[in-house]
């Protein structure tokens, strides 16, 4: 359940006697913050991740998790007097969806519209970003693929951390796709070609493609297969729900808050390709 609210302090004024030349002394209080929690995906960037730290010994280690949408949602609740806390520990991504749906989160971090996954949940319109869906392939083999048509004759697959729409699932059972666990082994076997092509979203691929030094070793298709909005989830029965609807809405629909919310997506995509420019690419790609 939520935190309990603070009760709200009524402005104390205090009027001296004429002889203290009527001197008006306010005693207003703070009005009380919101508290909004909020939790989301784990292991899906750009959308959640874990930051990765390097030490001294020029190491990686796990650091702190970390938001696509925690620095929008934080401008939003400093403007709006709200205090946004991020359940970070909260791991599993179909149990942050029934707490959200009951009422023991406010907010989901990432959802679809018309997608059985997240029924119960509202959402804030407008979508602050989509998820573009797109094929990856070896530079070599892009110019194999001209269509979708072409795409149906062979075989593909998809990282299993990828959340899809339902629209999106029931068209992609048109193609041979298997689910990969492993973004390694997944990398390895289009390399080795036991596999054609990825169904992936752009910034994940990019990112995944990165982590293993290969993101100048992978193609992209120009066009995007399906363009998934992605939503702000709110609990139907969260106390700020009806809040966080109207002026989070209205918060979204802001020119300058959509333009620094693109600058800072590009900047996340930038910082993985800085972090892991040093990472020597697999054997595979011999």
């Amino acid at each position: 359940m939520n935190n309990p609210k603070k009760i709200l302090l009524t402005a104390i004024f205090v009027l001296f006697s004429a002889g203290n030349a009527a001197a008006l002394v306010d005693f207003s209080g703070t009005k009380a913050e919101r508290e909004i929690t909020a939790a989301g995906f784990a292991d899906y960037p750009p959308y959640g991740y874990e930051i990765v730290k390097i030490d001294q010994d020029n190491n990686k280690q796990a650091g702190k998790r970390q938001y696509l949408f925690q620095e929008l949602l934080n401008d939003f609740a400093k403007e709006n007097n709200a205090n946004m806390v991020y359940l970070n520990y909260l791991t599993d991504y179909n149990s942050i969806i029934r707490d959200v749906r009951s009422g023991n989160i406010d907010i989901l971090l990432g959802m679809y519209h018309d997608t059985k996954l997240y029924a119960g949940l509202d959402y804030v319109l407008p979508a602050p970003i989509s998820n573009p869906i797109t094929l990856m392939t070896l530079p070599s083999r892009r110019n194999e693929i001209k269509s979708l048509e072409d795409v149906k004759k062979l075989k593909g697959a998809i990282l299993e951390k990828e959340i899809l729409s339902d629209f999106v699932t029931e068209q992609m059972k048109d193609y041979d796709v298997i689910k990969i666990r492993d973004p390694n082994e997944l990398f390895r076997m289009l390399f080795t070609k036991e596999i054609d092509y990825v169904f992936t979203g752009y910034y994940t691929g990019l990112i995944e493609a990165s982590k293993l030094g290969l993101r100048n070793y992978v193609a992209f298709s120009k066009q995007i297969i399906w363009d998934i909005p992605m939503f702000i989830g709110v609990s139907k029965v969260s106390e700020d729900r009806k809040f966080l609807i109207g002026r989070l809405g209205k918060y979204l629909e802001r020119q300058d808050v959509q333009e620094k919310f693109k600058k800072y997506l590009l900047n996340i995509i930038h910082q993985f390709e800085v972090i892991n420019n040093s990472v020597t690419p697999p054997m595979y790609t011999k």
